[in-house]
């Protein structure tokens, strides 16, 4: 997926711009050659500079300057004679497909996150909350921790990582109180995500008729790409997750962890220290 740096209304530009620069590769197919090599690289470079600035440097390394861009950068293109064409096709359609199929799942992303017709916000729960509220969490009146006003559609986001650590507290050894606790607030939690998501669905919605005005929301399943490698530091993994979701809606991250505010906050991102008693004290 690609990283969009900016907000929803940079994403709505970037899929526009992905979209041209595949439109726009097809006239290099026009010119034979060293023209077709040379209408190449600069098609590449224009691209280049068009997505500074919009676009992470690693998506502009995989989708512009590939591993193929480099090596026929370093060639000499008379050398290929005849098999130029061919190696300079082959590298240019790669990526017209890359860049199309980027372009497809930024709109996706987009209307992933419209707030259903209501202004949106994104409420990215940590570990600690889920495994807190587990029982609760489609009736916890998430608008009033997070100070956000009952009128916006709230997307309460579940990170891979969170998953991940849920399936490890799980797992955890030890026979003394706390960590028969942590073991039990991890499958409880675990059990309800299960009934959420477990038909392979990635968002559940909730409404809450109970209070005016009426709150409504989605739980989604943040799924990182295959390629993504997590950060060695949790706290630093969901901050990272978050920020990706900034191109596309407001966003604050829920904890009771101080560090985990503190750094938030240093880095930009919103963060809500949760006042309940956090049940690890």
């Amino acid at each position: 997926m690609v990283e969009v740096l900016g907000n929803a209304d940079t994403a709505t530009r970037v899929a526009f711009n992905l979209q041209v620069a595949a439109n726009d590769a097809v006239a290099v197919f026009n010119d034979n050659g060293i023209d077709r090599f040379n209408s190449y690289i600069r098609w590449v470079n224009a691209q280049v500079r068009i997505f500074a600035g919009q676009i992470s440097q690693r998506d502009i390394n995989a989708l512009l300057q590939t591993t193929g861009y480099w090596g026929l950068l370093g060639s000499d293109p008379a050398a290929l004679g005849s098999n130029l064409n061919e190696i300079v096709s082959r590298e240019l359609e790669a990526q017209r497909y890359a860049l199309e199929n980027a372009s497809k799942e930024v709109r996706q992303e987009l209307q992933r996150w419209h707030g259903n017709g209501r202004e949106p916000i994104a409420l990215v729960l940590d570990t600690g909350v889920v495994e807190h509220y587990a029982t609760e969490l489609d009736t916890t009146d998430w608008h009033a921790i997070a100070d956000v006003r009952p009128h916006r559609f709230l997307y309460l986001v579940i990170p891979r990582l969170v998953l991940d650590e849920l399936d490890r507290h799980k797992q955890s050894r030890g026979n003394d109180t706390q960590a028969r606790a942590v073991r039990a607030r991890a499958r409880a939690a675990i059990k309800v995500l299960w009934a959420m998501f477990g038909t392979g669905e990635r968002a559940a919605s909730f409404v809450r008729s109970d209070q005016v005005p009426i709150r409504e929301g989605r739980f989604e399943l943040l799924n990182d790409s295959i390629e993504h490698v997590q950060l060695p530091d949790a706290d630093a993994e969901l901050l990272d997750r978050s920020r990706t979701l900034r191109a596309y809606l407001p966003v604050k991250v829920i904890t009771f962890d101080t560090g985990m505010a503190l750094r938030g906050k240093a880095s930009g991102i919103d963060v809500v220290r949760s006042e309940s008693l956090d049940p690890q004290e």
